[in-house]
């Protein structure tokens, strides 16, 4: 079901399911995708809870399990209250040493979603197979989590949406 796409498109795919999940179980989320996150490269999915004033949850995807393990310690360096992993559900998930998962300082721990898609719509579907638990941050993030908020390079993924079913309506 997934052959013939491209590394990126499928990437692109995790993007979206990885959102969506969060935009179901978060109160008011404000999500971004691709975003220039503080102290950081970009992150793949930025979820922030109560419209930008409450926790903020941080997705990277890959591809295969083994991709995931690889990037465990840069997410481990992210500035967020929860981190997630995301991968296809078809590329095994073998056991994961979970140990890997947890914060050095013992506050936190990465959680693993894994995405299938439907055979008859092809719909993608996100589950939670690790939890995440909540890390500590810096108070000194706060600041910066205003000034990415009030950035006008940053675009949220409801907000797009709205642009587009404007731009639908207006066609019709």
């Amino acid at each position: 079901m997934l052959e013939g796409l491209s590394t990126s498109q499928l990437e692109g795919r995790l993007k979206n399911a990885a959102a969506d999940f969060l935009q179901q179980r978060l109160i008011v989320p404000k999500i971004f995708l691709d975003a220039a996150w503080p102290d950081y490269r970009r992150t793949d999915v930025l979820a922030m809870d109560r419209a930008g004033a409450g926790d903020i949850h941080v997705v990277e995807v890959k591809t295969s399990l083994q991709a995931i393990m690889d990037v465990v310690s840069e997410l481990m360096l992210v500035p967020a209250h929860y981190k997630y992993l995301a991968t296809f559900e078809s590329s095994g998930l073998p056991p994961v040493n979970e140990s890997l998962l947890y914060a050095p300082d013992g506050m936190g721990r990465i959680g693993l979603i894994a995405v299938t898609e439907r055979p008859d719509d092809r719909s993608l579907r996100a589950r939670m197979v690790i939890a995440p638990e909540r890390f500590r941050l810096q108070d000194k993030y706060w600041k910066e989590v205003d000034t990415f908020l009030a950035s006008p390079r940053q675009t949220s993924k409801s907000a797009i949406g709205n642009t587009l079913l404007s731009r639908m309506a207006g066609a019709s």
